[in-house]
């Protein structure tokens, strides 16, 4: 039996977002052990999947404030555990998908065979070796030539593809009772016409103005449905004030249940109004209508997936910004209430104050968002995007006039040539050994640092590969560095090649 480690601890929306990482390689192997390596605190999407036998759960803070004060020895004697939980596992397989440095560690003393995503290598520095995961790496240094949601990279970094469910979060019956038992103490028929209002999120900067969740809901509540309004428990304050002005038509949940309880009532609701919120993702987990709320953050890589979600996106001239602090916030205002009610209703036309998207699983069953609104502004550079994804899936397909714009064959040629330079200092060192061929290298590098464009992303990926290489010995690193190159180079000159 093959058995698979999954890594994602501590974002509820990122680990709902891999769900479907879990069902392809299911559906690739029904027969794997698949563990799901999590925060406590963060495994609401897990409970209940059919595609994952295992939640390993840890609690990070526990230990990390243990080490740090007085009882450290505590700390280390439980995070030793975990290790060597994990090690007695014997995994066929680590996909670590998270960002994290610290999770490195964890993977480097696995030992296995198959690991892709960040880890630690016995001589001390940081590695990421599969492609996938070198491209999730280099998405915020050039984000507007990334076309992908988080999840296809995810799927692509684990080599599954799209598999069909019905419903990638799982409600049990005895949850259902209990949800459809709160929905009736409020004084609302769980199988009545209800809408879920999420007006928190993490940072104030993404949140839509509470004024407009109030006049929203008094639109629906003219339509026939309830409401409900959902929340942490910081957010209970602002969703009770929304709850109050629209009468015993609506009633607020937050900060009265778990997450998990939350996304139960979710599953006998209608439509889910929410910003880019973990329980947006559970949303559209449980094949809900989702009608997204996005300002600083890009829906493109983080939205609601699946078919037929609305993306209402805020105009402004920095997005996506991924800023936390924001004076105007004049990217969520720009959303109005009308524009999202003539969505939720159907008679959305082609103007409105924002950029209107509807989400789409394209052909090649990848997450699309297609333009429902006049001059939408799009959020990458679709025939860079193309490009850079041709360099890491040579089978991608992409038009000839593509490959053929000068624009892009200009900067291809003006990177490839910065990196044969490279590859030339590093040849030249090895015949002679004089420092100064070290130091043209560090002087072409540092120029190719400062890449803009397309070739940033290009300039990433080489780091990513250049880091990535054991510290063992001057010659032997340099011959791997020279080799990093020349494969960076052949992968970009690759597609300019095969028209």
């Amino acid at each position: 039996m093959r058995k698979i480690l999954i890594i994602l601890p501590n974002n509820l929306g990122d680990v709902i977002m891999a769900l479907p990482v879990l069902a392809g390689l299911k559906h690739r192997d029904p027969f794997c052990h698949i563990t799901f390596f999590v925060e406590d605190g963060y495994e609401g999407g897990l409970i209940n999947s059919r595609f994952c036998d295992r939640i390993f759960k840890f609690n990070r803070k526990s230990i990390r404030d243990s080490i740090k004060n007085s009882n450290w020895v505590d700390g280390v004697k439980e995070l030793r555990e975990i290790i060597s939980d994990l090690k007695n596992e014997e995994f066929s397989e680590v996909i670590n998908l998270s960002q994290h440095p610290y999770i490195a560690y964890v993977v480097s003393v696995l030992d296995r065979s198959v690991i892709k995503g960040r880890q630690i290598l016995r001589t001390g520095n940081q590695a990421i070796r599969d492609n996938w995961s070198q491209y999730l790496y280099a998405i915020p240094f050039a984000r507007e030539y990334n076309k992908l949601h988080a999840t296809d990279v995810y799927k692509r970094v684990a080599a599954v593809s799209r598999h069909e469910e019905e419903n990638f979060i799982k409600i049990g019956p005895e949850e259902r009772t209990e949800a459809a038992r709160q929905l009736a103490g409020a004084g609302i028929n769980p199988y009545s016409r209800i809408a879920v209002l999420q007006p928190g999120a993490a940072y104030a900067v993404k949140r839509w103005p509470v004024g407009n969740f109030t006049e929203l809901g008094k639109m629906l509540v003219r339509d026939g449905y309830w409401l409900i309004v959902t929340g942490a428990p910081a957010e209970r304050e602002i969703a009770e004030s929304i709850a109050s002005q629209l009468g015993s038509a609506c009633f607020s949940f937050a900060g009265r249940l778990s997450f998990r309880e939350t996304v139960a009532l979710v599953d006998f609701c209608e439509i889910c109004i929410t910003a880019d919120t973990a329980l947006m993702h559970a949303a559209s987990a449980l094949r809900k209508r989702v009608f997204s709320l996005f300002g600083p953050t890009n829906p493109v890589e983080t939205g609601p997936y699946g078919d037929g979600h609305l993306v209402f996106s805020g105009r402004c001239n920095r997005r996506p910004c991924f800023c936390f602090e924001c004076r105007t916030q004049e990217c969520m205002k720009s959303i109005t209430p009308e524009d999202v009610y003539a969505g939720i209703n159907g008679s959305l036309t082609g103007k409105a104050g924002c950029d209107v998207y509807r989400s789409a699983i394209g052909a090649r069953g990848d997450y699309e968002l297609v333009p429902v609104t006049q001059n939408s502004v799009p959020y990458y550079d679709r025939d860079g995007a193309s490009i850079i994804q041709k360099c890491f899936d040579p089978e991608y397909q992409i038009d000839s006039e593509i490959i053929a714009d000068e624009k892009f064959r200009v900067r291809a040629e003006e990177f490839c040539n910065c990196v044969l330079e490279v590859e030339t200092a590093l040849g030249s060192f090895l015949k002679e050994r004089k420092i100064e061929h070290i130091r043209r290298y560090d002087e072409i590098r540092q120029e190719m640092n400062k890449s803009i464009g397309i070739n940033a992303f290009w300039n990433a990926v080489l780091n990513i590969k250049l880091n990535s290489i054991p510290i063992i010995n001057a010659t032997e690193s340099v011959i791997e560095c020279q080799k990093a190159c020349r494969e960076t180079r052949l992968q970009i000159a690759g597609v300019f090649e095969n028209k």
